[in-house]
């Protein structure tokens, strides 16, 4: 992918000005884009708000934990947003599932994402935690969380479209889901 940057000329004039390309390199099977991620379980435990407000959290470099019952689902979700991040990347110390024993290490003051089984919630609600945005997956919900609504600072063109097309797609992907679990319990009454 290559764009052409405009670059201002010293004298003003258009004519005189040069461009600068901005290249990058094409996705092919690099992990971070989208064709290697499940976003299915993303879908099935967040709404559209939920995974804004963490999106735009992801982009304001915040403490992030999540947590679940279920492991698959814990580092499905969590690799998922990581991955949404493409073109960018995490810089920051990133892991799917933090063990129980390294469970302090949600005190650090850096930016962090970490996900951690549900049975060891009341420990980290015990640590003094500042500043960190929790994630309940199963329940679908901020715990606790910073007052801000961090994707407010995409630009308004672009969270427009970004806000009604997730909404669509959490829709059509519900409503699936929806069908699908119809279907299986009256194959299973029959």
């Amino acid at each position: 992918m290559s764009i052409d940057i405009p670059i201002p000329s010293s004298s003003g004039r258009a004519e005189d000005a040069g461009t600068f390309q901005l290249k990058r390199e094409e996705d092919g099977d690099n992990l971070l884009s989208l064709h290697h991620v499940a976003v299915e379980p993303l879908l099935a435990h967040l709404d559209s708000q939920l995974i804004l407000r963490v999106f735009g959290s992801l982009l304001m470099e915040r403490r992030i934990i999540f947590y679940a019952e279920n492991l698959s689902d814990l580092s499905s979700c969590v690799q998922t947003f990581m991955a949404l991040l493409y073109p960018f990347a995490w810089q920051h110390i990133y892991i799917p599932v933090l063990p129980r024993a390294l469970l302090t290490f949600c005190c650090a003051p850096m930016p962090f994402v970490v996900g951690v089984l549900r049975n060891c919630v009341a420990e980290i609600q015990d640590l003094p935690l500042s500043e960190v945005l929790i994630v309940d997956l199963d329940e679908g919900r901020i715990v606790l969380g910073i007052e801000e609504d961090d994707y407010r600072v995409l630009p308004p063109l672009a969270l427009a479209p970004l806000e009604k097309s997730l909404v669509s797609i959490c829709k059509t992907f519900k409503r699936r889901k929806k069908k699908k679990d119809s279907r299986i319990q009256r194959e299973n009454a029959e």
